[in-house]
């Protein structure tokens, strides 16, 4: 495929936007042919006509190749199921175990770096994104990128036996609506903005 992002574009100019609007918890304005979609604290404008994803905060574009992928495939192939509430780890997640490794493993080391002595500063970047505190670890949140696809963030903090780590789960849901690869592209941007988020 070329180009993915122009094919998702009209594969989403051809749905049917009830459905899309069920499937994907998001909400459509007919006249202008716009979705509005939350991701995380933020506020997306989807422009079918122009094929553009405006930010609402600022009116600025999206310019991330891949938030823009992952958010046209969330709008196409997302199902109306609900959230399950349950979590686990990625290699819980039907072919995780072999998916979730080398290159593909989950940045969990950039969370420790950046916060293993600082949990009040990871629970304020959660937060900072839109999420909730959650009983886990020693403090972890819970955050929403997309309407049917929470995650949950874990700091476990260290002694002078054990160094700190972090998980990072997934409601067992998220398979239905995501390939590996898109989990793991998702949660690189998600992890990269509570990186990026400690000034807040």
């Amino acid at each position: 495929m070329a180009n993915p992002i122009s094919y998702y574009w009209e594969i989403l100019k051809k749905s049917d936007a009830t459905d899309v609007q069920k499937r994907c918890l998001v909400t459509y304005k007919n006249e202008q042919n716009i979705y509005e979609l939350d991701f995380l604290n933020e506020k997306y404008n989807i422009h079918i006509n122009d094929k553009k994803i405006i930010s609402s905060a600022d009116n600025s574009e999206l310019k991330n190749f891949e938030l823009i992928l992952i958010t046209l495939y969330y709008l196409i192939n997302a199902k109306e199921v609900e959230i399950s509430c349950e979590f686990v780890a990625s290699l819980n997640l039907k072919g995780g175990d072999l998916f979730f490794t080398g290159s593909h493993e989950l940045p969990t080391y950039k969370l420790i770096k950046t916060f293993k002595d600082k949990p009040e500063l990871f629970l304020k970047s959660g937060i900072g994104l839109g999420g909730r505190q959650i009983q886990i670890g020693d403090i972890g949140f819970q955050v929403l990128p997309f309407p049917r696809i929470p995650m949950v963030y874990a700091l476990w903090l260290g002694d002078d036996e054990i160094d700190a780590n972090v998980s990072i789960l997934f409601d067992k849901t998220i398979d239905t609506h995501f390939p590996l690869d898109i989990i793991n592209g998702l949660t690189k941007i998600v992890t990269k903005k509570i990186c990026g988020n400690i000034s807040s």
